[in-house]
């Protein structure tokens, strides 16, 4: 996927990590949205969605999860590049304008 670079990348290093078991509840979770971001758009640690920003969203048709320090989940465009999900519980995304955030 040449149009993902990053994506692709980002993939390939952790394919050969194994999915998360079930009940794996995350300390910490980045969402980034685009190929090539400067910073996450949405940031969950210790319980709480304590980071989201609209401005770090450069596409989103890529879908970049960073779970506890290693990629989660990718996907490119309608491709899912990886998937290492398995059994963990994520916390719901909150509503932006419950946060007052309007895009």
């Amino acid at each position: 996927m040449t149009q993902y670079p990053n994506a692709t990348v980002n993939a390939e290093d952790s394919i050969n990590l194994p999915p998360f078991p079930n009940c794996y509840r995350p300390k910490e979770i980045e969402v980034y949205l685009g190929d090539s971001c400067s910073d996450s758009a949405y940031h969950y640690k210790d319980g709480k969605w304590f980071y989201i920003s609209l401005e770090n969203i450069t596409d989103e048709s890529v879908v970049q999860i960073l779970v506890d320090d290693s990629w989660a989940y990718i996907q490119a465009g309608n491709e899912v590049l990886l998937d290492r999900l398995g059994g963990a519980v994520l916390p719901e995304v909150p509503n932006l304008r419950i946060l007052g955030i309007s895009n």
